[in-house]
């Protein structure tokens, strides 16, 4: 099955429930060995906060993306279902909101979307997943749904929820100055979880038993100032008995739930009631309403109460916290009951929902796309050289996965021959993109004649490995059945698959990460450069004065002048570098360099191969190829140089080398300095520093396959 899941975009609010449930489901389905294709899209935020634009999004974008997806199902796991669509849909109902509960939403967007729109696009659901048995129940009774459309399928605990060792405890208990034993309220704060009524409780527990030292904190989101709290409230706050700590960490809600004497959840409502699983998975015992799903979701496991009454919830405190025998018992139901609850379990049983729904609508079985086993899969790489030679492994993670797989690749025209020569890629266009190159008359109908091109192939996969928004529109207009990148503002709606980009890993695993989109294992890729000029006899002209001598390129131009290695500080360096003994200096650039090199060439009086502007792309990778060593700025030939296998110093400034350092199987050494007027700069490398790193990697050139790269930082 080809599956169509509304994902929720949370890059800018706190994660909800309702964010939870969607998110992990998400990875638990795509987690299982299934051979079901899971297309996302995502609802934006600002949509998904505005009631009448979620619903306006939910009925009409939806519907027209699944069609254009070719989708088999879709799956809205938090909102409304479409009602006019071309396929089955199901939907979770994780509960009826002002439906069965009509005095705890009172916004009224929220109240009219929660209460009227979502709930009853269920009766245009070809299925429906509810959370609990209580939200089955209501919706047969307050929708009229039939009961063979509805399954119960539990949720489970977040993944890093567990019990936390005793240390992980106890930091947290510092962090947030929890001093005393302490009861633990998990939610948001809204009055339908009845934050009041727990603390009301509290206040009369410690009128009961003054002498019992234990405080309340209550963790989640929201404006306590909205809620009728009880007087004492501010009197406790400020003695430290009430603590409350709005949104807590994930990594420091495990050791909450595992230090609590128990968990309160004395909501008036509740859909499923996920508090309970996750403090059972950390071993805790709970104090839980007796309305709604709670009972079902706590089994033995929980206290019940009556949430109007704060002194049934005020002796259920004073047995946990007086009993430690009884607490003890209740702990260990929790940690059974715990093993009902797990994500896999849930992905399972959703997953034959899917099955059921395609049944019930009489649809035939998905249609075997051959496109799963040979894509036709276009890269527009419209940028630098650098860029390119980085994106090489993720034409073989295709092909590997893929062995029938169409690779295309679109590019510049002076990166085209690195593209030819990839065994991987099976076509390459050109284009001189309009948007980043300097404005020439035909550019704007040399890119539509292209587009035009690109569409006629009609791509299943365009891959744009680039957050730029002029790059992401080219490839969404390039027709492709789906368009993947990464995903930022100015680009998410042009996407129909995107992850974030991770800033604390290299740029290649980003795109190694990318391409696991399409199911590709990107396991000991590296990138790889098979372009060559054919013709040795030419290189060995060019080079013929430092005929058995070892070569050291030097690559110290770039496009930018702010990586570039000043026209001083690369004399300094060549003349420092050819007074190694057995060694000659081959400087290299693009014709563009030609004046630098000049200058260079005044400053120096150490015999020099300058071969700036004298090579074209595949006699460059010649050159690369007899270096054993080449010291280079953040450029495309210290790219070029690693993934050919030559030993690279890589000079960085501005840029992060954790982002774009040298990848390749060779050793390197990366170099970075700072300098107090300008902050990291190439200029303020030491040649001393460059030097050395040259002499070392001598010394290990016949240690093959050792890859060295550490970040230098020092300090001028």
């Amino acid at each position: 099955m080809r599956i169509g899941f509304v994902l929720q975009d949370t890059s800018r609010r706190p994660a909800t429930g309702l964010d939870a449930y969607t998110a992990r489901l998400w990875e638990a389905l795509r987690a299982l060995d299934s051979k079901d294709e899971f297309v996302p899209v995502t609802l934006p935020h600002s949509f998904a906060v505005r009631a009448y634009l979620r619903a306006l999004w939910e009925q009409t974008y939806l519907p027209l993306w699944a069609a254009r997806m070719r989708l088999d199902l879709l799956h809205v796991p938090a909102g409304s279902a479409p009602v006019v669509r071309g396929q089955p849909c199901v939907l979770t109902l994780h509960d009826l909101g002002d439906e069965a509960a009509p005095r705890y939403r009172t916004p009224l967007g929220p109240r009219l979307y929660f209460g009227t729109v979502a709930p009853r696009s269920a009766r245009f659901a070809s299925a429906v997943i509810a959370d609990s048995a209580a939200t089955k129940r209501d919706a047969i009774q307050r929708l009229g749904l039939p009961e063979e459309r509805i399954t119960v399928i539990p949720l489970g605990p977040a993944p890093g929820i567990r019990r936390a060792p005793q240390d992980a405890v106890e930091r947290v208990r510092r962090k947030y100055g929890l001093r005393r034993r302490y009861f633990l309220q998990v939610g948001s704060l809204i009055p339908r979880k009845n934050l009041a009524g727990a603390l009301a409780a509290f206040v009369r527990l410690l009128a009961r038993r003054p002498d019992l030292d234990v405080s309340f904190v209550a963790a989640g989101s929201g404006d306590p100032a909205t809620l009728p709290l009880p007087p004492e409230t501010g009197q406790l706050i400020a003695c430290g008995r009430v603590h409350l700590l709005g949104r807590v960490a994930d990594d420091d809600l495990a050791a909450l739930y595992t230090g609590t004497v128990a968990v309160v959840m004395p909501s008036f409502y509740e859909g499923f009631g996920l508090p309970l699983v996750e403090a059972f998975a950390c071993g805790t015992p709970a104090i839980a309403s007796r309305t709604a799903s709670l009972p079902e979701v706590g089994g033995e496991a929980a206290a019940y109460v009556d949430p109007g009454d704060p002194d049934t919830i005020a002796s259920a405190m004073e047995r946990y916290a007086m009993s430690s025998g009884y607490r003890a018992e209740m702990a260990a139901r929790a940690t059974e009951r715990a093993q009902l609850f797990s994500w896999r379990s849930t992905a399972e049983r959703t997953l034959e929902v899917y099955g059921r729904a395609l049944q019930g609508r009489g649809r035939r079985s998905p249609r075997p796309d051959r496109w799963r086993s040979a894509p036709k899969v276009l890269f527009v790489r419209l940028d630098s050289l650098g860029d390119l030679v980085l994106t090489t492994p993720c034409f073989r993670a295709v092909k590997r996965r893929f062995p029938e797989a169409r690779v295309d690749v679109l590019v510049q025209p002076a990166t085209a021959p690195l593209a030819a020569s990839d065994p991987n890629v099976d076509r390459v266009f050109t284009l001189s993109p309009p948007w980043r190159s300097r404005w020439r008359p035909g550019a704007v109908r040399d890119a539509l004649r292209m587009m035009r091109r690109l569409r006629h192939e009609r791509y299943d996969y365009v891959i744009v490995p680039r957050r730029d928004l002029d790059d992401a529109l080219f490839a969404r207009l390039c027709g492709g059945r789906e368009t993947a990148g990464y995903d930022a503002r100015r680009t998410r709606l042009l996407l129909s698959r995107r992850l974030p980009f991770d800033r604390g890993r290299h740029t290649l695993d980003n795109h190694l990460r990318l391409m696991a989109l399409l199911g590709c294992d990107d396991a000991g890729l590296l990138p790889a450069v098979a372009c060559s000029s054919g013709r040795p006899e030419v290189i060995d002209n060019l080079l013929s004065q430092a005929d058995g001598q070892i070569l050291i390129g030097v690559a110290p131009f770039a496009s930018s002048l702010d990586k570039t290695l000043d026209s001083s500080r690369t004399a300094a360096l060549v003349d420092a570098l050819a007074a190694i003994p057995q060694t000659s200096v081959v400087l290299v650039g693009a014709p563009a360099d030609r004046t630098r090199a000049n200058e260079i060439a005044r400053r120096t009086p150490a015999p020099v191969t300058d071969l700036v502007g004298r090579t074209d792309l595949p006699a460059l990778c010649d050159v690369l190829r007899r270096c054993r060593i080449v010291v280079s700025v953040d450029s495309g030939p210290m790219h070029l140089a690693a993934a050919l296998g030559v030993s690279t110093v890589a000079l960085f400034g501005e840029e992060d080398p954790v982002l774009w350092g040298p990848r390749g199987p060779s050793p390197c050494r990366v170099l970075r300095a700072m300098d107090e007027r300008v902050g990291a700069s190439v200029n303020a490398i030491p040649v001393e520093m460059a030097v050395a790193a040259v002499r070392e990697l001598l010394g290990d050139a016949e240690d093959e396959g050792r890859v060295l790269q550490r970040p230098v930082e020092v300090a001028s």
